[in-house]
């Protein structure tokens, strides 16, 4: 690895969905910059070949099979950053709009239950599980950061993937309650 930034040398970032995407680039990142970071997946093929590449180029990364609609696994995350010191920065990229993912293309009158159920519990449950499993850390060392990925479908909402917006839309007021919460302790959001 080359050129670290002093500002995450050292510092433990918990990354959920990091095995694709914007996770992944983040997790390369971060660990570039000398951070240790946990990378959190349900995905553990995807997990591991990601970690192992981060690894060879000199990154201090451990990863944590997750799904995120789990408090439990939440809390294997919070015990993997504990080991490493602590977490200092959680960044919730697990998400996604369920029409897509859960590949049911059809209006939300038509939608059945368990897809409605998946948008709510991945997309606002989720982040919800992991911040409350990482922040006592923070509070704990009297600073921190969380990072909820919102949508402008969140605001303009989505006739067919409607629980995304809905989960992005409840996200702008979880994190408004989070830097309420976390503030007074040093923690941002």
């Amino acid at each position: 690895m080359e050129q670290r930034d002093e500002g995450f040398a050292g510092k433990v970032a918990v990354l959920t969905g990091a095995a694709s995407g914007m996770g992944l680039r983040t997790a390369e990142r971060l660990a570039k910059a000398g951070a240790k970071v946990v990378m959190c997946d349900i995905n553990a093929e995807a997990l591991a070949t990601a970690a192992a590449a981060i690894r060879a180029a000199g990154g201090a990364v451990e990863t944590c099979v997750t799904d995120v609609r789990k408090f439990a696994d939440a809390e294997k995350a919070a015990a993997e950053a504990e080991k490493l010191g602590g977490c200092d920065v959680l960044i919730t990229f697990a998400g996604g709009n369920e029409a897509r993912c859960c590949k049911s293309h059809v209006p939300f009158y038509e939608q059945p239950v368990e897809v409605l159920d998946w948008g709510i519990d991945v997309n606002l449950k989720g982040p919800v599980y992991f911040a409350r499993a990482l922040m006592p850390q923070m509070v704990a060392k009297g600073k921190g950061v969380i990072c909820c990925l919102g949508s402008v479908t969140g605001v303009e909402g989505d006739g067919v993937g409607t629980m995304y917006g809905t989960a992005k839309s409840g996200l702008f007021n979880f994190v408004k309650g989070l830097a309420v919460a976390g503030g007074p302790h040093g923690v941002r959001s």
